[in-house]
């Protein structure tokens, strides 16, 4: 409603009335008799805080001073001022704001030129009674209510409600307000409404709310917002991805293939620096080429930004295209590996999140078969703990991932200069290691990878040699092409006999060379090789 009344002290043109509709009777229970807007006075200071009067000159400050029509009020920085009316209703100002006092009988104004105002009115004004808080674009008309307004220019102002309701009115727009919602006017003209959170709530606020349980208590049970206990930044991000998990087949995740109609989730760690977790959120594909989108939650716009970018995994269903992705070590980003299955080429990559962009950086090239990646051994591979979106328990259970274990120290040398020749076994080659029965799981920790495999048999049990120190081989290349030489960390003796006493002990061991193959494909354990025919020496 646009009021137009010329005559009147309190009305300005063009000027847009919120009128506060107070729930009385929750209200009754704060207070006695009607109060009336007649008795103004400034009952506490902090810090730098400058009064004057009607004339524009400064009115020294006393205990409990008087306010009176035309009067001013200003803080400076880190500097407050309470402001009593009747007993019965408070204003707080925060610092580096600035108010002016407009009083006619029982018609109370309070101009707020900049700056932020917290009201709390404990008893409904009586009927002939007015206060209003305005700017030169809005006005606030107070009956019994609590929250607080902030003026970020001079052409704009926000309401924020704690307790109490509104009716917000411009021409012939209307829109109610409830306890934590906040409304404000757009370039437009328009009353925009929406949620705001107890972080939102400003810290002069939170100091008075904390010494007034009750109206902590109040604020909690009409609006949701615990104020003295807001919800962290984690809180907050899962509580936004679980919306976004629930839509999950709503998003475009631009892939090769039409969709199974299969989603999973996973949360890790983009930036060592974010507060949450980003979310990844990935779409299964006929051709078994998954799909992956990524969110971020970002605290100072209290909202997720999703990456413009697509992510994928998998294995192709023709083309031998592999891919595997992986949070990185470091907590910087993730490791993306992709390589030919038929040629070994490939490549691994570190992503990482810029805004709302993917940003991808090429750290190794070669042959997965032949060649170490160092660089990504560096960083340390953590894998990534997808769940099915209709299992949303480890939003309710995330915690920061741990960082990737420390390599085990090097044998100083001169321990190594006392220990006893190796054993020699013919032309056979000989190393020692530890042999181990590995479950599917043991495999991917051991080798800090993902399965680029989808659909392999996480029943199967590994029996695995591995090294006490990493040894360059010449052994049978896979495809039959020949032989080349690899460095081996760890050999797959499943298909050996007679070697099931020996598990869990350290041995040394010769193989022969000729009936031992490199791999020729992703099959775990990924890049090394296999062999039946071993020889226990010691």
């Amino acid at each position: 409603m646009i009021r137009k009344h010329k005559k009147s002290l309190l009305a300005r043109q063009g000027t847009v009335l919120l009128l506060i509709l107070s729930q009385l009777a929750a209200l009754t229970a704060c207070g006695g008799n009607s109060a009336k807007a007649t008795t103004m006075h400034l009952t506490r200071t902090s810090g730098q805080v400058a009064v004057s009067d009607g004339d524009g000159e400064d009115v020294a400050l006393l205990e409990n001073l008087g306010l009176y029509s035309g009067y001013g009020v200003d803080t400076r920085r880190e500097s407050f001022a309470w402001i009593d009316l009747d007993s019965v209703k408070l204003t707080k100002m925060d610092q580096n704001s600035e108010i002016a006092i407009q009083k006619e009988d029982k018609q109370l104004e309070i101009e707020v030129k900049s700056g932020s105002l917290f009201f709390h009115v404990t008893e409904p004004l009586a009927e002939n009674e007015t206060m209003d808080i305005r700017s030169s674009s809005m006005v606030v008309g107070i009956r019994g209510t609590c929250g607080w307004v902030e003026v970020p220019d001079e052409s704009h102002m926000n309401l924020y409600l704690l307790e109490g309701k509104a009716e917000c009115s411009a021409g012939s727009q209307a829109s109610q307000v409830s306890p934590g919602e906040m409304a404000s006017m757009t370039e437009n003209g328009q009353i925009e409404v929406q949620p705001f959170t107890a972080k939102d709530v400003p810290a002069f606020i939170v100091e008075e709310v904390e010494q007034d349980s009750a109206l902590a208590q109040a604020i909690l049970d009409v609006s949701g917002l615990d104020i003295l206990h807001p919800a962290g930044p984690v809180e907050l991000a899962l509580e936004q991805y679980r919306a976004i998990i629930s839509q999950a087949d709503t998003y475009d995740y631009d892939s090769v293939d039409e969709p199974t109609g299969a989603y999973r989730y996973a949360l890790v760690p983009m930036t060592p620096d974010a507060d949450a977790p980003a979310l990844l959120l990935e779409q299964d594909t006929a051709f078994g080429i998954s799909s992956i989108l990524v969110f971020q939650y970002d605290t100072d716009s209290d909202s997720v930004l999703q990456a413009a970018d697509t992510l994928s995994e998998g294995v192709g269903g023709v083309g031998g295209y592999r891919g595997s992705l992986s949070a990185a070590g470091d907590g910087n980003g993730l490791l993306s590996t992709e390589f030919s299955s038929g040629t070994g080429m490939g490549s691994t990559s570190r992503t990482t999140l810029d805004g709302d962009r993917l940003r991808s950086e090429v750290i190794w090239e070669g042959n997965i078969f032949d060649d170490t990646d160092t660089a990504a051994d560096e960083i340390g591979f953590l894998d990534i703990d997808w769940h099915d979106i209709g299992d949303t328990a480890a939003l309710d259970s995330w915690t920061p991932g741990s960082a990737p274990a420390e390599p085990a120290p090097t044998e100083p040398e001169d321990a190594q200069d006392t220990e006893p020749a190796q054993p020699t076994d013919g032309d056979r080659i000989v190393f020692t290691g530890t042999l181990g029965a590995y479950s599917y799981s043991d495999v991917l920790a051991l080798q800090e990878i993902s399965d680029p495999n989808p659909g392999s048999d996480q029943g199967e049990t590994y029996w695995l040699i591995v090294l006490d120190t990493p040894q360059g081989m010449t052994l049978r290349s896979g495809d039959g092409s020949g032989s080349h030489e690899g460095e081996v960390s760890l050999i797959d003796v499943t298909g050996a006999d007679g070697l099931e006493q020996y598990i869990g002990q350290s041995l040394t061991v010769s193989i022969d060379a000729d009936d031992t193959w490199w791999p020729s494909d992703t099959s775990l354990p990924i890049g090394q090789p296999h062999t039946s025919d071993v020889h226990v020496l010691q």
